[in-house]
């Protein structure tokens, strides 16, 4: 929590008000650049309050550079006014960290936020913006995303900065003054010095050149002239070479009659810029123009102040180095972290400044105030560092999450040692995690794989069930990726059910961490339930199939009497009386071919078993698949066209197959009719896909002859027209069932997809072998430089690569590695620089006890990835080349 003296508006006492706040406190968009002691904070205040407005006030420090810190500071003050007024805005700023999420809708909610509570009776004021100007994101966010919505609804905004602000980064909305415009007037000026300071000739002019119109310096000379006299203040203006060197020497002065108790009180409240009876203890401040009494009993040292003051009391050794200390241990009491740790480095106290940064890197972490703690980090000597690695933790977090993968690496494996070398086994699994996740996602799976192991092991051994279970899910995913699917189900069945590391946030339940650890736990237990399952159905399918054969064996001998039993018949009833059927058995004629069931009939009855219908595989042709379409209840269609495109065209009315089409873009334009039915092309639209840069009577004749070819090709199978033209469309005539190929695969395809995640694993793998047969090569192959159907053989050709996928991990899944193999080789020639594919391939080989064959195709996956992208196999490829080297279960 930022220190509420920032927060605090001046004391409002009677102060005149310049022309320029006046002007400032009516509304909009006020920049004032000046130097320090140019402005008086108290006569903005004064201006502000004149105009009935409350002012919002904030005096930024380094730490606001900050976007989170700026925030959080601004938040703070708001709440000042009204309790719980920015909570919208510090819950988003936890749920949505900047640094991950972005920080304009962060700086947006707050102006939703701010809006309400100031657009009636409030302002807002900014001073020491130049802390959060460039190289910082903080100023350029809220003259974007806050300072907008505020000046529309009406609200005065005042920013004050000791360095010019470029106009780029403000708009040019705004109204800019300058020093030279927020100087004292100098009719002013010579009334102040007439009556507080009469100083005449020489040094009068040396005064008001020195003074440059400041109302702060001003004030000091008056101050001076009053307590020391004339004489002190025309040797220091005499001895002066600056306004630096004036306020140092009235300074002296004026601190000459303080004793040792103020003098410490003074030194402390320049180092922490702030004062209050709570940090001060029983010193008292000796009063002088550099004091500014804020509210709430707080007083600020000014600013123009703090260097002179410095000087001086540093030639008396003050303040004490202890007496800085404990006024840092004190500001970490008030929760003012930043300052506090501020001071600590200041001192060089890095291992006191390290203690209180872990303390609050939690919230630091959790409110997205990474840049600031990693400022921090960054200061802190290595030696003390290295005695605080959770702090070397959360360098790598934060480096992760920013996209640094490389840095975050060795800031994890630091850690992990660093906690080690302290015996602390929650750390040390927590960063070695941190860097398996890291190194999946640069892709060096070993060492992923490595960390995983080394922290379950850790976890497993020292009694740490969360950190166990968060490593099996880590081992899970990364088998995953590596297509290990047995270990994956494996390592997720082995995760505790409800992995906590002792914190609410994190329990068990929907909506927590621990949530996909135990989603993924239950998720493989029902696998193994249904495997077993499976067995179980395996073992009772197989009883019930040599079952069915025995009987299909007593109904062929049942139906295929032997000889000599018939010849018992005939002997017995007598050829005239015995049965038809039985005693003309031996010279009933075979059934005609072609007609499959009474073949089948036939073959059972004479003695042999049906033939098995001929699946589709994955090499045969697309008319494995034979087209069929329900009849319409009310009309059945006279002919079905059957078209295949995928591959060579082929088309067959009847199934009897078209002659060859004389010319290709015929045969392109038919295919572009039967893909573009919904609805039928008109005539327009297809002069204007095949002939783009035709008149319009050029591209029509060039129509009429390429549908004249269609027709007089298909009247080759067929005298009925089958394509029509029919309100200004071409069409197929009503009479015509069509069957498409790619609508099929399509259809097949997809069907797989659904049967599959329904876990119907037999039905899918049976739609995907017929899509498989489907795809006899890519849409309209004869036509490979037509422009209209580049994108939809692409998509077709990914789907059937998906298709060659899919089926091949369920073929290996249920042990079918030949069949397996053999899609791994498809898909290698449709795209050799799939190492997925190469893996299963290497598995296949080994599951059928030739790891040999399995590194030669490590070799040829090296090499064509060499030939192809000219690079080296991943991590994954290695291990498991690896792996099969060493001959380990594969």
């Amino acid at each position: 929590m930022p220190l509420i003296a920032k927060a605090l508006a001046p004391r409002v006492e009677g102060t005149s008000v310049p022309p320029t706040f006046t002007e400032a406190a009516s509304g909009g968009l006020t920049v004032l650049h000046a130097p320090p002691g140019y402005v008086d904070g108290e006569g903005l205040a004064t201006a502000l309050t004149g105009a009935g407005r409350h002012p919002l006030w904030l005096r930024l420090d380094v730490e606001d550079g900050d976007p989170a810190t700026f925030l959080i500071s601004l938040a703070a003050a708001a709440c000042r006014q009204r309790e719980g007024a920015c909570r919208a805005t510090r819950e988003m700023l936890r749920a949505r960290p900047g640094p991950v999420s972005g920080w304009p809708p962060l700086f947006g909610r707050l102006a939703s936020d701010l809006v309400p509570l100031l657009r009636s009776r409030g302002a807002l004021v900014l001073e020491n913006v130049h802390h959060a100007s460039a190289p910082s994101q903080t100023l350029p966010l809220a003259v974007a995303h806050l300072l907008p919505a505020l000046v529309a609804a009406g609200v005065p905004c005042v920013l004050v900065s000791h360095q010019q602000v470029p106009r780029r980064l403000l708009g040019g909305s705004e109204v800019r003054r300058f020093g030279p415009e927020l100087r004292v007037p100098p009719s002013v000026l010579e009334r102040l010095l007439d009556v507080d300071a009469p100083v005449a000739g020489r040094l009068r002019r040396r005064l008001r050149g020195l003074c440059g119109g400041r109302a702060a310096v001003i004030d000091a000379v008056r101050t001076a002239y009053a307590l020391s006299g004339a004489r002190e203040v025309e040797r220091a203006l005499d001895g002066a070479d600056d306004v630096e060197d004036l306020l140092t020497r009235l300074a002296g002065t004026l601190l000459h009659s303080a004793d040792g108790a103020q003098q410490r009180s003074l030194g402390r409240a320049v180092r922490l810029e702030y004062a209050h009876p709570t940090l001060m203890g029983s010193g008292l401040l000796p009063s002088g123009p550099w004091l500014q009494e804020l509210e709430d009993g707080w007083t600020r040292v000014r600013t123009v102040w703090r260097g002179p003051l410095r000087t001086v009391l540093d030639q008396c050794g003050l303040p004490l180095r202890e007496e800085l200390r404990c006024a840092a241990a004190q500001l970490a009491a008030l929760d003012a972290v930043e300052h506090a740790v501020r001071l600590y480095l200041d001192l060089g106290d890095g291992e006191s400044a390290a203690r209180l940064i872990t303390d609050s890197s939690d919230d630091l972490m959790d409110d997205g105030q990474w840049e600031l703690l990693d400022g921090w980090i960054g200061r802190l000597p290595a030696a003390v560092l290295d005695g605080h690695p959770q702090l070397i933790y959360i360098r790598g977090e934060m480096a992760a999450a920013c996209g640094a993968a490389g840095r975050a690496r060795n800031w994890f494996d630091l850690a992990a040692s660093r906690f080690g070398d302290r015996a602390d086994s929650d750390g040390a699994c927590r960063s070695m995690l941190a860097a398996s996740v890291v190194a999946a996602g640069a892709g060096d799976m070993a060492a992923a794989t490595d960390r995983a192991l080394a922290a379950y092991g850790l976890a497993d051994t020292d009694g740490l069930p969360a950190h166990r279970s968060w490593a099996g899910w880590q081992r899970g995913r990364l088998a995953l990726l590596a297509d290990d699917t047995e270990s994956a189900l494996a390592h997720f069945a082995g995760i505790a059910v409800a992995p906590s590391d002792g914190t609410a946030a994190t329990g068990a339940g929907p909506g927590t961490a621990a949530e996909a650890a135990a989603t993924a736990h239950h998720l493989a237990r029902q696998v193994q339930g249904l495997r077993h399952e499976q067995a179980l159905h395996r073992e009772s399918l197989t009883v019930l199939k040599d079952m069915e054969h025995g009987i299909l064996d007593q109904i062929t001998h049942s139906a295929n009497p032997s000889p000599d039993w018939l010849g018992q018949v005939v002997g017995r009833c007598g050829w005239s009386h015995t049965p038809v059927p039985l005693k003309l058995l031996d010279v009933t004629p075979p059934p005609v071919k072609g007609d499959r069931l009474w073949g089948d009939l036939w073959r059972t009855f004479k003695g042999g078993r049906p033939e098995p219908a001929p699946s589709v595989v994955l090499d045969s042709p697309a008319t494995a698949s034979t087209p069929s379409t329900p009849l319409a209840p009310d009309r059945a269609p006279t002919r079905l066209l059957a078209v295949h495109l995928l591959g060579p065209q082929v088309v067959t009315v009847e199934d009897t197959p078209a002659d060859s089409f004389t010319g290709g873009r015929a045969r392109s334009l038919f295919a572009y009719l039967l893909t573009h039915r919904d609805p039928w092309p008109r005539r327009e639209a297809l002069m204007e896909v095949f002939w783009p840069g035709s008149s319009p009577v050029a591209a029509r004749n060039s129509l009429n002859v390429a549908i004249h070819g269609l027709r007089r090709t298909l009247r080759t199978v067929t005298t009925e027209p089958v394509i029509v033209h029919c309100d200004g469309a071409y069409r197929l005539a009503d009479d015509v069932l069509l069957w498409l190929d790619v609508e099929e695969f399509e259809q097949r395809a997809e069907r797989g997809r659904q049967l599959e995640e329904s876990g119907r694993l037999g039905g899918a793998m049976s739609e995907y072998e017929c899509a498989a047969g489907l795809y006899r090569g890519d849409l309209l192959a004869d036509e490979p430089y037509e422009d209209w159907p580049v994108l939809d053989r692409e998509r077709l050709r990914l789907a059937n690569l998906d298709v060659l996928d899919r089926l091949g991990g369920l073929s290996f899944t249920f042990g079918r590695y030949a069949p397996c193999a053999a899609l791994c080789r498809r898909i290698i020639e449709l795209d050799p620089c799939r190492e997925d594919a190469h893996r299963r391939l290497m598995r296949c080989y080994c599951r059928q006890g030739q790891p040999h064959l399995a590194l030669l195709q490590f070799r040829t996956c090296t090499r064509l990835l060499q030939e192809e992208l000219g690079v080296r196999p991943g991590p994954a490829t290695v291990e498991l080349r690896d792996h099969i080297a060493r001959h380990d279960r594969i």
